[in-house]
């Protein structure tokens, strides 16, 4: 029995000491573990630390960023202000300039009655302008002149020659001037011979053109205040008329004579320059193509790029070297000719721009956006000057001397006052207004929309005149575009089904349909200024060039 309980005390004591140790090593295991603990809290307290100072600089460069905004949009505000009141002045200037113009013409009827240029035909072989031959208008009386007073004429030969033509262009848009022939200076009359060609080489004569409206005299005085100055007639700092090209008879085109892919994503928005030797066309790539009219052949000029995405439309200015473009990426770009790169790109709209026009002199353009506002903006600044704001989106614009013409989803054209940003007319449709074209002699306006129809709006009376359709044509998108033929005799515009329309303005008929050669819908059409030539462009990046020859 002792030697049994001997046994057992062993085994306890070895389980004991067992204990013990184990007992040991957790205390240990537990000493680290507190001390691990510490080291956290105290990283974490250290953390705490950091994290409260930044949170208080957070709020310190909150609290200043809230002040600076503040304080910018206060700035912004007093910008605007300060841009329509100049706005504001400048229009008023303007008035006043052209009321007193004109009341000091009423003055004298009679004598302003008697102020005249004479154009009479000349032979062909008659002089340049680079050396005229001095006519006289009266014998005998006016045979002797003095040095003195011939080298004043000889002086003004040297000025107007190279202003008349411009003159012509803003004064007379009805005909087209090839060759000032010679001029001579009676009293307070000045006489011109002009040779004036068609687009068939026809001469023709005009006579007893008034040398005294209030729109020739302000040409006049302001191309010469700009010679004396040496600017260029064309500078975007000169205000001037926009002289326009003309067509006598557009040709009504009957084949393809020319077919490519231009882009490599679908074609939006196609244009021909004034003199109709060069074509752009904008794409869903993003660019803008230049091509060459050689021989009925489209050939790649280069490309404008600037723009982060496709191209809405492409408007050239009126002398041929410039161009404005709108995008989807909010913006409207412009470039000159001379130039690949943008020379600046006009942001302000919140969504996509889809149209930018020049407006009637070369220092303002106007874009509409589907952001449900038109903005103005000088060019000289690359500003906006004037936000007008619309109900609906905007899908197409148009100007006429003061006016804005605007197209719209909810099916109403508008027309604005630019001078007080005001709707002065509402034309009613039966469907979303694709695109808007004024007629060359800026008597009709033209509106395609969705109702598969283009209508005809008389803009003296501001009502619906006429209506366009024919069976087959269909518009493919919201932004199909439909234009006048350069000489107003036609319509033409494409269809979903990848063929071309064009009517007849007389007889309100459809006119032809040109051959079935896009294989998708046609985005865009334009028409030379020439007559001899229209493009149509659509969504499979084609371009087709049509004539009759």
């Amino acid at each position: 029995c002792l030697s049994h309980f001997s046994i057992e005390t062993l085994f306890s004591d070895i389980r004991l000491y067992e204990s013990q140790n184990d007992l040991s090593a957790v205390q240990l295991e537990y000493g680290k573990l507190q001390a691990s603990v510490a080291e956290v809290e105290e990283r974490n307290r250290l953390l705490k630390s950091k994290y409260d100072a930044l949170l208080e600089r957070h709020q310190h460069t909150e609290r200043a960023y809230r002040k600076e905004e503040l304080s910018g949009s206060e700035l912004l505000e007093d910008m605007i202000h300060w841009k329509q009141q100049a706005a504001e002045r400048m229009n008023d200037r303007n008035e006043r300039r052209v009321r007193a113009r004109e009341a000091g013409l009423n003055k004298d009827p009679e004598a302003t009655a008697n102020k005249k240029f004479n154009f009479d035909k000349v032979p062909q072989s008659a002089s340049s302008p680079s050396s005229p031959s001095l006519l006289r208008s009266e014998s005998g009386k006016r045979a002797e002149r003095s040095h003195g007073r011939l080298f004043r004429t000889a002086l003004f030969w040297t000025e107007i020659s190279d202003v008349v033509p411009e003159i012509w262009w803003n004064c007379f848009p009805s005909y087209g001037v090839i060759a000032l022939s010679a001029a001579v200076i009676m009293g307070t009359t000045v006489a011109f011979t002009f040779h004036i060609f068609s687009s068939s080489s026809l001469s023709y004569s005009l006579r007893s053109a008034s040398a005294t409206s209030p729109r020739f005299l302000g040409s006049i005085k302001d191309l010469f205040e700009r010679k004396r100055r040496g600017s260029s007639i064309c500078s975007l700092e000169e205000h001037l008329s926009t002289p326009s090209g003309i067509c006598l008879a557009a040709r009504v085109p009957n084949k393809a004579i020319h077919l490519l892919d231009a882009h490599e994503l679908g074609i939006n928005a196609v244009r021909f320059s004034p003199r109709s030797n060069l074509l752009a066309t904008g794409g869903t790539d993003r660019v803008i193509k230049l091509w060459d009219i050689v021989a009925g052949m489209l050939h790649y000029r280069g490309t404008l790029d600037g723009s982060n995405e496709g191209i809405t439309s492409i408007e050239f200015d009126s002398t041929g070297t410039r161009i404005l473009a709108a995008s989807y990426d909010k913006s409207a770009l412009f470039w000159r000719l001379d130039d690949f790169v943008p020379k600046f790109t006009l942001t302000g709209h919140s969504r996509k721009v889809t149209a930018a026009r020049f407006m009637c002199n070369l220092r303002q353009v106007v874009t509409g956006s589907a952001d449900r506002t038109v903005k103005i903006w000088d060019l000289q600044r690359a500003a906006c000057i004037q936000t007008i704001e619309v109900l609906s989106y905007c899908s197409d614009v148009v100007c006429s001397e003061y006016y804005v013409i605007s197209g719209h989803y909810d099916r109403k054209i508008r027309f604005w006052d630019s001078r007080a940003a005001s709707c002065t007319q509402e034309v009613p449709l039966q469907g979303r207004v694709t695109s808007l074209d004024i007629s060359p002699n800026h008597r009709e306006l033209l509106s395609c929309s969705r109702d598969e129809s283009l209508q005809l709006v008389d803009l003296r009376r501001s009502n619906t005149r006429m209506a366009f359709r024919a069976d087959g044509f269909k518009c493919g998108s919201d932004s199909t575009k439909a234009i006048f033929s350069p000489d107003g005799s036609y319509l033409v515009a494409g269809s979903a089904d990848g063929t071309v329309y064009i009517w007849n303005v007389g007889t309100g008929n459809l006119e032809t349909q040109l051959p079935d050669m896009h294989s998708s819908s046609v985005n865009a059409v334009a028409w030379s200024m020439s007559g001899e030539y229209v493009v149509s462009v659509d969504k499979s990046r084609r371009a087709i060039l049509w004539s009759d020859i």
